[in-house]
């Protein structure tokens, strides 16, 4: 079968949906949780990173994240892709699923780069809020709600620091 045309001359395969991976022996889900904000290394698409992702990380590490980047709930409920109420929610919940799992280190290198970058929190806090021409008129903050935001905030982080002034 070739492009989802069968020429009668192969052998039509049944096709299996996709098998459920398992866990591996004596993985926590929060394992590799500690790893979320202090190793840059970490954030490069690697098998520990999906393993991380996919398995889900603690939901204290996503609070402790909010307080960093002093969100309020509603904004990080928003970058979440959540609503408030499930947001709140999240506290409850053993681990966090993948999608918010994702959005999470995603947010948490953000925080990382741009900490890094202008050397302090009130600055980066200062940048996250304001309009930027190399986002449309747009701050950071609004468009961070989506994991392309998420990638062009931090991308508009590299080209700051290497000379492009976004």
């Amino acid at each position: 079968m070739r492009f989802g045309v069968s020429l009668g001359v192969e052998k039509e395969r049944k096709i299996k949906g996709p098998k459920k991976a398992k866990e591996p022996a004596n993985y926590p889900p929060s394992e590799h949780s500690s790893l979320l904000v202090a190793s840059e290394p970490f954030f490069a698409y690697t098998p520990t990173y999906h393993t991380t992702v996919s398995h889900g990380i603690n939901p204290a590490i996503l609070m402790k994240l909010q307080s960093s980047i002093n969100f309020t709930q509603q904004e990080m409920a928003t970058t979440m892709g959540l609503s408030l109420r499930s947001f709140q929610r999240m506290s409850e919940k053993p681990v966090l699923d993948s999608n918010t799992s994702e959005r999470t280190l995603l947010l948490a290198k953000l925080l990382a780069h741009g900490k890094a970058l202008f050397g302090s929190d009130a600055k980066f806090q200062l940048w996250m809020r304001s309009p930027l021409f190399a986002l449309g008129g747009k701050a950071p903050i609004d468009i961070i709600s989506t994991i392309a935001g998420l990638q062009l905030a931090d991308s508009t982080l590299t080209k700051i620091e290497e000379g492009i002034f976004a």
